[in-house]
């Protein structure tokens, strides 16, 4: 006795491709959650090398530049005075730059912002909120220094100083919004347009 096959209507034949139907697309979707989790790993390995190399860059500006600023320290006709206003005495020295100083400070300026900028925008943004916790930390002696410097009276270097906080927390706000035709991502070097 030969067995049984129903017609295109259903039955045993179009179950059994139904059921390859479904084992394949099964296969295919699992393909596919692979592929996302492979490009998902390379996308937090390159953030992560991103990151490591644009601080690596930042700590290294930072050493020459300390390094620069020992190496300028001549002293004597070279250093400019700094004068408060509260009573005309002096509270620093700041040493003159040559020409081609300046440039170089300038171009290790262009070149850390170009690593800078390919930091994802909410990264940065974490940044400028540590920037911000720092200074609510250290209000108060900011707030004398700007009395000292500029010659307010403390409450209004206290103010001063408010408005840096608070630019801190406007631009951290900033580097999550959605405003314009691109939107800023997590991902380094991807941005939804």
């Amino acid at each position: 006795m030969k067995p049984a096959v129903r017609g295109k209507s259903g039955g045993l034949a179009s179950s059994g491709v139904e059921t390859l139907i479904e084992r394949l697309r099964d296969q295919g979707v699992e393909a596919g959650r692979k592929e996302a989790r492979r490009i998902e790993a390379e996308a937090r390995t390159r953030a992560l090398e991103i990151e490591k190399a644009a601080e690596e860059k930042a700590r290294q500006i930072v050493e020459q530049a300390v390094s620069r600023a020992d190496a300028i320290k001549t002293g004597g006709k070279d250093a400019l005075k700094v004068i408060t206003p509260v009573d005309g005495s002096e509270i620093a020295a700041v040493y003159a730059h040559t020409s081609e100083q300046a440039q170089a400070m300038i171009a290790k300026g262009v070149a850390a912002f170009k690593a800078w900028r390919q930091v994802p925008a909410p990264r940065r943004g974490e940044l400028v909120r540590l920037l911000g916790e720092e200074l609510r930390a250290e209000k108060e002696n900011l707030g004398r220094l700007v009395s000292l410097e500029c010659g307010k009276i403390y409450q209004e270097g206290l103010g001063e100083v408010q408005e840096m906080i608070d630019i801190c927390d406007f631009a951290v706000g900033l580097s999550r919004q959605l405003y314009g035709l691109t939107i800023a991502s997590e991902r380094p070097g991807h941005a939804m347009r």
